[in-house]
């Protein structure tokens, strides 16, 4: 599954990867984060969903974890980080 964000639609979808189904993506959800990319700018949730960061994005964190680095940071040094999303 992978979220989509168009740059003139406010709505996220959700393609299903496998049937090609594409919907229109209103829930809210939390995960744990699996793998930050920070030169992609994405973050993979243990759901198998690929979150895109854009300049629309709000990253907010506790214990100082307030940027795709910081995240990607808490990672290596073995922290579970959870994220709540909402499309």
């Amino acid at each position: 599954t992978a979220l989509l964000r168009f740059e003139n639609l406010t709505k996220v979808f959700k393609v299903n990867l496998k049937s090609g189904i594409v919907t229109d993506d209103e829930d809210e959800m939390e995960a744990i984060v699996s793998e930050v990319d920070t030169v992609e700018r994405t973050v993979l949730l243990s759901n198998d969903i690929l979150v895109v960061i854009t300049g629309r994005t709000e990253v907010e964190g506790d214990e100082g974890i307030e940027t795709l680095e910081e995240v990607a940071a808490a990672l290596e040094a073995g922290t579970t980080v959870y994220a709540d999303v909402e499309g």
